[in-house]
């Protein structure tokens, strides 16, 4: 099972801050697991910033979609931090951090959950730790 989990939710606190500020400055620790093999891990990942990117990657209907690349200028490596690469079996997770630790290809529908689950989680968390809705910011 394929997992991006998400621990350790902070930010700038519940005073207005712009979503720019927002988007930027809430991080929170991000793993990548493949059947509980940790693949990747990151803290104070711009997850704000990722939920924005993976909204508009799962707008496109699964048969047209490409491949996912999250490319963040705070990174060395700023161009595939997190990829999701479109494979003759699926899709499947990886990083540049990671060179050749790639999970197991999963079909659309599975692939869609890994993410789906995620932007629950950051949802959830977002909403206790600002009192808003993501969705405002990505």
């Amino acid at each position: 099972m394929v997992e991006l989990e998400l621990t350790g939710l902070a930010g700038p606190g519940s005073g207005g801050h712009s979503a720019a500020e927002i988007s930027e400055n809430v991080e929170g620790t991000l793993r990548l697991l493949d059947d509980g093999r940790e693949l990747y891990a990151e803290q104070d990942f711009p997850v704000v910033k990722l939920a924005a990117a993976l909204r508009r990657w799962l707008a496109v209907p699964a048969a047209g979609r490409a491949s996912f690349s999250f490319d963040d200028d705070s990174f060395a490596m700023s161009q595939g931090v997190l990829v999701i690469d479109r494979v003759p079996d699926g899709w499947r997770f990886g990083s540049v951090y990671a060179p050749g630790e790639f999970s197991a290809a999963l079909p659309d529908t599975a692939a869609d959950q890994v993410v789906l689950i995620f932007l629950a989680t950051l949802r959830r968390e977002f909403a206790q730790l600002l009192g808003r809705e993501l969705e405002q910011y990505c």
